[in-house]
């Protein structure tokens, strides 16, 4: 039996040391830990599976007053055939715009053929971690959305990850089973020393929802708890127990970062490790002090593996990673294998990220286009492009963050209270949008410094937007989110 180690693994090194922010979207199977090049080359994966409308672009862009977030999204895809770019789906965001969740993704929302087609809603705790991730499906016969599963996460005191669980949710007996779950072990310092996965084995599909244990990895650290190994161990089902499959050992140079992994795998013959490689690591991106260079397309970490062979370690393949100066996001990877007959390098296989920002919206991302390696010679072809557009009825999601303005109760039911906090008497038009950017009622608001009652009874159950706006100068003040339960 193969073990299936997803998106995090020596991922928890990769994370902390890049800087990555995890977006919402992301599975949850990116809480599994995960060996090192799994998680390095998470990118290899067919990219027609991943939402790069949301994965990677939904970070709070920000200036000292104003949250800027994209609030639309279209994704084309490259025809070779005919050089030119061909729709494929859009996405709109909602967000959060209260603290401690202030700026995090609310809503996304998929559409494919200007037509409803997914929807996914986040919720979080009050430490701003996610707490539930629910999955919608449009259902166009009846013209609603139906769920068709959800995320739980579960934190200790001390917010650190203790237990996850996905699920899908039957529609017959109208009950979430869990397919998954993963629970984390932590020492005294808060470092995680265990992860055990517990999985059906797909057999939800005939009907056995049994949870049996899958895999798990054993982390062990040093005095000033870095990483020294982690061993990934799968379940024996005949013997009932967890079996080795192989370990990583970590060393690190004088900074503290790590600069090579050996890789041992489990030699169920000799019941020994057994070397199977090398991997050295050089952090330019850390050795630099130039932003210049980060911006040259300079790689930012290079990585040389060397397999082992007796008595020698044999140059194998290399990697390099390139990392936006502004995100600390992954932009470019090149993957390159030892020619002996040429005796150097050839690059094998890539991708990049090719982005547009505008500087005067906090430098948010505009368009982003993805690229592939082509097979037949050393040069880049288009693959998917993401352009971030507006609504009809606005340019951005602007969310102010030290706005006066009191919304209460929200999410709320037959009316709401709203009280803006005001040294003048500007009189305020209040507007409602619903989620595609219709105008549904405007409320004129003559004193601000009251609470406004405002009825909302006849609205649907869904989800809008409020916009506040000086009605003696049009300017726009204020944009929230009303929940209407």
């Amino acid at each position: 039996m193969k073990t299936k180690f997803c998106f995090l693994g020596l991922g928890i090194f990769i994370t902390s040391l890049f800087v990555a922010q995890q977006s919402p979207s992301t599975s949850i199977r990116s809480e599994r830990l995960q060996t090192f090049f799994e998680r390095i080359k998470k990118n290899k994966t067919p990219i027609s599976t991943q939402r790069y409308s949301s994965n990677k672009t939904n970070k709070i862009q920000e200036d000292n007053a104003i949250l800027y977030l994209p609030t639309r999204s279209v994704r084309y895809n490259w025809n070779i055939g005919n050089n030119n770019w061909d729709y494929s789906d859009s996405s709109t965001y909602l967000y959060y715009t209260s603290t401690p969740n202030l700026g995090k993704l609310l809503d996304e929302t998929i559409y494919r053929d200007s037509l409803p087609s997914s929807k996914y809603y986040y919720q979080y705790n009050n430490y701003g971690l996610l707490q539930c991730k629910k999955n919608f499906n449009y259902q166009s016969w009846s013209g609603q959305w139906a769920v068709s599963g959800r995320d739980t996460l579960y934190y200790n005191n001390s917010n650190k990850l203790v237990k996850w669980e996905n699920q899908y949710y039957s529609s017959y007996d109208q009950y979430f089973r869990t397919t998954e779950k993963g629970v984390n072990t932590y020492n005294n310092y808060q470092k995680i020393i265990k992860q055990t996965i517990y999985d059906t084995y797909n057999n939800y599909y005939y009907g056995d929802t049994t949870l049996y244990p899958y895999s798990q990895v054993l982390v062990n650290y040093n005095l000033s708890q870095q990483y020294t190994d982690m061993t990934y161990q799968e379940y024996d089902t005949s013997a009932k127990m967890f079996v080795n499959n192989l370990r990583e050992l970590y060393n690190y140079d004088n900074t503290g970062k790590i600069n090579k992994i050996t890789l041992l795998n489990w030699n169920q013959s000799t019941n020994k490790w057994d070397t199977a490689s090398i991997s050295l690591i050089t952090w330019y991106k850390w050795i630099s002090n130039n932003v210049e260079d980060l911006c040259n397309n300079l790689p930012s970490v290079i990585i040389i593996k060397q397999r082992y062979s007796p008595g020698v370690y044999l140059n194998s393949e290399k990697y390099e990673f390139t990392y936006d100066p502004i995100d600390d996001e992954q932009i470019e990877e090149k993957d390159y294998y030892w020619d002996g007959s040429l005796g150097g390098w050839y690059w094998d296989w890539g991708w990049k990220e090719i982005l547009t920002r505008n500087p005067y919206y906090g430098n948010m991302i505009v368009e982003k286009i993805i690229q592939y390696k082509q097979t037949y010679n050393q040069n880049y072809t288009n693959y998917s492009k993401t352009v971030y557009k507006q609504p009809s009825f606005t340019n951005l999601a602007l969310i102010s963050k030290n706005s006066d303005v009191v919304i209460y109760p929200n999410p709320a039911n037959d009316f709401f209270n709203i009280i803006i906090n005001s040294n003048t008497n500007n009189k305020i038009a209040l507007s409602i949008y619903d989620i595609i950017g219709k105008k549904i009622k405007t409320i004129n608001i003559d004193d601000v410094n009251k609470p406004n009652k405002i009825e909302i009874g006849n609205l649907e159950k869904a989800i809008y937007f409020i916009e506040l706006t000086n009605r003696e100068n049009n300017a726009v003040i204020f944009r929230s989110i009303l929940v209407r339960e």
